[in-house]
């Protein structure tokens, strides 16, 4: 278990004053929330008073049997209070807080909300070579690609498949038991625990634990290996990703040819192909876990321009064994298009799809660090759409070790992608700079025609504000045909007031932008509004107290901000 804590769901409290009738100060809101993210957070309680008053002060009594006291801080005028509490069991808390000026009491507030408690269960997969049951990080490698199917109290409640390892946030009460069944496909087997299943039981002890499972090698010769491909294309460069991943145990190595076009001239190739003849490139790779490989050059040949297109091929050559040849080769038809964002989501298919049941969308995230110093930790929130089926999900590869986690806030299911000590290169080093998640998901049942799954996602690279991607839409029941967006540029922008209570107007360039969206700590698009003139006002009264970001977007492409919600 890691990290016992607690779900609570956004609570905002009934008034009921008790303070004089015309007391200068007053509770304007109140709330209680947590923040869906891969990990289980205390619940958060603020408060909001119309004005601030340096004697100001807000006693909360917690339902629980505690109370305690904190000073309220002047945020633009107005009376400001954020505070955590840890409950010790689960149930309904009726909450009351009290407003004091000085001694005397002015105002209160009443509310109740339902706690359930949260563990975030963590597991890690990884080769056991030596067969001792021990995780040796320095020379056994994590394993690529594993199914879980979880069930809680003996009824099923997810399927997930994850590369390297699961965080799972698991709600319930005392006593409950999770269990966590182990698939690795063919080829390996699970030799620690021999049972293939990890059993964790909610209690009320808080410690962190994370734990691994190993795999071995099975007598059977069967083994996969796929390859992702992902490109761009514009009138003069070019761009190519491959990951290759070996699932399954063997010691022949495979091969992996690239045809490029003779439109294509590589500047730059990470690791460099063992043979180079004309525009085929050839490596020698290891069967076993991930192989990352990038291309970058220029386009030559007679002037291209946006929409012609660009034939190249990419095969593997894998032992016989192989249980799925299909997805050794893949052949690409490059585009050309505009300017790119190295930071962005794409879909496969793009645009319309049929109505249907279960249609498999495969989505693409790239990033890029463009700074000028090493990306530590990166990680991305992705929202995905109420129209998909998330039990659906299955990650098909990434660009370094990653670990999986889902939440729902309520409303939607958030995807974080954690990519800890990733340690990704600056903008300098060209080809060592990026990294991608491709996973696939399937559309719900019974969607009506023209029903819209829009999907972005925010790329947090370290403490800096996070990177919004394009959206990209599809569109349930007509003929194929309508292309993402993506196009991302810096521009100016300006918010005012910051924090903002009840309006907050934006400030851009004349001409620069078009639609303005307001963006949460987990990457939901909760406003958007198109730009007027060079400033807009947007009314965000009725928004929860708290952080988010301003995302402009239009043809200088996308520019964010962050300001505070009062």
């Amino acid at each position: 278990m890691n990290k016992l804590l607690y779900l609570i769901t956004i609570i905002t409290f009934s008034v009921l004053c008790t303070g004089t009738v015309n007391a200068q100060y007053h509770i304007t809101s109140c709330h209680v929330t947590d923040y869906p993210d891969s990990f289980c957070t205390s619940p958060e309680l603020r408060i909001t008073t119309n004005l601030f008053g340096p004697s100001l002060s807000v006693q909360t009594f917690y339902g629980d049997g505690t109370s305690d006291v904190h000073p309220l801080s002047n945020v633009g005028g107005t009376g400001f209070a954020s505070y955590y509490h840890t409950y010790t069991s689960s149930g309904t808390y009726t909450v009351k807080q009290v407003l004091f000026d000085g001694a005397t009491p002015v105002d209160s507030l009443y509310g109740s909300y339902y706690c359930l408690m949260c563990h975030m269960l963590c597991i890690r997969g990884y080769f056991d070579l030596n067969s001792n049951c021990i995780w040796d990080s320095l020379y056994e490698q994590y394993f690529p690609t594993v199914t879980y199917i979880v069930d809680s109290n003996g009824i099923a409640v997810d399927t997930f498949e994850a590369t390297w390892g699961l965080d799972y946030q698991a709600l319930g009460n005392p006593g409950d038991i999770y269990a966590f069944h182990i698939y690795p496909g063919v080829g390996a087997s699970v030799a620690c625990p021999a049972s293939g299943v990890i059993y964790d039981t909610l209690t009320a002890i808080v410690y962190s634990e994370v734990k691994y499972i190993g795999f071995v090698c099975m007598g059977s010769p069967n083994y996969n290996t796929r390859e992702i491909v992902n490109t761009y294309a514009s009138g003069s460069l070019f761009s190519a990703q491959i990951l290759t991943i070996g699932t399954m145990c063997t010691i022949n190595p495979d091969t992996l040819t690239i045809n490029l076009s003779p439109k294509y001239t590589y500047g730059s190739i990470l690791p460099a192909p063992y043979s180079i003849s004309g525009n085929t490139y050839k490596w020698s790779l290891p069967a076993l876990g991930y192989n990352w490989i990038t291309i970058s050059g220029n386009v030559v040949g007679s002037p291209l321009v946006i929409g012609d297109t660009v034939h190249s091929s990419y095969y593997l050559t894998v032992p016989a064994t192989d249980t799925f040849p299909s997805d050794n080769t893949v052949i690409v038809i490059d585009t050309i298009t505009g300017p790119w964002d190295p930071n962005d989501k794409a879909v496969v298919p793009q645009g319309f799809i049929a109505a249907g049941s279960g249609i498999k969308l495969t989505y693409t995230i790239r990033f890029e660090n463009t700074g000028n110093d090493t990306a530590f930790n990166i990680h991305i929130m992705d929202t995905l759409s109420d129209n998909l089926n998330i039990r659906s999900l299955e990650v098909l590869g990434s660009s370094a070790r990653m670990t999986m986690g889902v939440t729902n806030d309520g409303s939607y299911n958030i995807v974080k992608f954690d990519f800890p000590h990733i340690n990704l290169l600056d903008s300098s080093h060209h080809g060592q700079c990026d990294g991608m998640v491709t996973y696939t998901i399937k559309t719900k049942d019974g969607l009506p025609v023209g029903t819209h799954i829009d999907n972005n996602a925010s790329i947090y690279f370290d403490y800096n504000l996070p990177v919004v991607t394009n959206t990209v839409t599809n569109i349930v029941g007509w003929p194929a045909g309508i292309a993402d967006m993506s196009n991302v540029v810096v521009s100016d922008v300006q918010l005012f007031p910051n924090p903002a209570e009840n309006e907050l107007n934006v400030k851009i360039s004349k001409g620069t932008f078009n639609t303005i969206s307001v963006i949460n700590s987990v990457g939901q698009v909760v406003m958007k509004q198109d730009v007027n003139g060079t400033s807009t006002q947007l009314n965000v009264k009725g928004l929860p107290a708290g952080g988010y970001y301003i995302s402009v977007k239009g043809n200088s492409g996308v520019k964010v901000e962050r300001f505070q919600k009062m």
